[in-house]
């Protein structure tokens, strides 16, 4: 990430700054990110990638298995990213 632009973006502009496709992003820039002003992250793409190894682990089992364990893993990925990004315990 270039975070002089988001310096100058942030500078420049009143309103929340969005940072679109953080996958690949490290946990250090991500921190780094929001401590410049980035007040959302989408994480889309990590979400789809938990739900997918968690399909090709459980591909031989029951659906309701395979589906109790996508839901398992997405929020679980979920939880760590809204951790990582300070946002646990702030919803109203």
């Amino acid at each position: 990430m270039n975070f002089e632009v988001v310096k100058r973006v942030r500078d420049a502009v009143s309103v929340p700054l969005v940072l679109h496709g953080a996958s690949g992003i490290s946990d250090a820039d991500i921190k780094t990110a929001i401590s410049l002003g980035i007040a959302k992250i989408n994480i889309h793409t990590e979400l789809c990638q938990a739900a997918m190894v968690a399909v090709k682990e459980n591909q031989d089992q029951p659906f309701l298995h395979l589906e109790r364990e996508v839901r398992k893993a997405v929020k679980e990925r979920a939880l760590e990213k809204i951790k990582l990004f300070g946002s646990d315990g702030k919803a109203e």
